[in-house]
């Protein structure tokens, strides 16, 4: 009789611990998703900054004229708002990921046998796989985004040098013209 007393309290301390271990486990889980919001901002934050630099080289390129580059700076617009885009998605993801965790929180304490408690545990490793991979896809997006940033830098600045190169030519050109005229004006004299 003892024996069958000892058993239910055993369990109960067993539930209390597998409850415990899966509030810190899931607290830890959600310092994870505020840490990737706050990734996510800085990377707004890089996307607005990103917009306001492929303006001003969009600007640049229409004072240049240079068709070309023009239509590989639509390119790379088109490519940012695509990657913006997707890591809005993954944002809402993350929210509604996280609103489901809060969820699950709720659950583990109604739960009342072990099976469902083991049955969690999994439930809560494929939502830390998912979030991983999310962080996963988001860096890659960054890392995509700063490559862009830097290209488009590059070329900017290649597009200011082949502008101060012809400007050099121009200014040649005109002392040919003015040297060729003054010696069709000596020719003309003898």
């Amino acid at each position: 009789m003892a024996r069958r007393e000892r058993e239910p309290s055993t369990l109960m301390e067993t539930v209390s611990r597998l409850r415990e271990s899966y509030d810190t486990r899931l607290s830890v889980i959600s310092e994870s998703i505020g840490g990737l919001k706050a990734r996510l901002d800085e990377l707004e934050q890089i996307f607005s900054e990103l917009k306001g630099a492929s303006k001003e080289a969009i600007d640049f390129l229409k004072e240049t004229r240079p068709q070309v580059l023009l239509l590989n700076m639509k390119k790379l617009e088109m490519e940012i708002e695509e990657i913006k885009g997707r890591l809005k998605v993954d944002e809402e993801a993350l929210a509604e990921l996280g609103r489901d965790l809060r969820e699950v929180k709720q659950m583990v304490g109604e739960f009342k046998g072990i099976e469902e408690l083991l049955e969690l545990a999994r439930e809560i490793r494929e939502d830390i796989r998912a979030v991983e991979e999310l962080r996963k896809e988001t860096e890659k997006h960054a890392d995509k985004i700063e490559a862009i940033f830097v290209d488009i830098h590059r070329k900017t600045r290649e597009i200011k040098e082949l502008s101060t190169y012809l400007e050099g030519l121009r200014e040649l050109v005109r002392d040919i013209e003015k040297r060729v005229a003054r010696l069709e004006v000596s020719r003309k004299r003898k």
